[in-house]
């Protein structure tokens, strides 16, 4: 079985935020445990923030663990 869980095919627009500062973003792919999401400036988006979306019926923490081009790959934490 694989480390990483399986992802979904979305386009779905939803909102990156971290302590006012907000962009918006599409998500691209989705799992249990991350996302693949488009950003027009990923330099600009922080290393943790919250994901709006109506996907899960309101906001996950996030944890940016690569950027590349205009994507960012995101993983879903809990902080503590």
């Amino acid at each position: 079985m694989s480390a990483r869980s399986a992802r979904s095919p979305v386009s779905k627009a939803a909102v990156i935020s971290h302590g006012g500062w907000m962009a918006g973003c599409t998500i691209v792919d989705i799992s249990v445990s991350g996302a693949r999401l488009l950003v027009s400036r990923p330099e600009t988006v922080p290393d943790q923030f919250e994901l709006a979306t109506d996907l899960s019926g309101g906001s996950r923490r996030c944890r940016a663990v690569w950027r590349e081009g205009g994507q960012i790959g995101v993983e879903f934490v809990d902080w503590l």
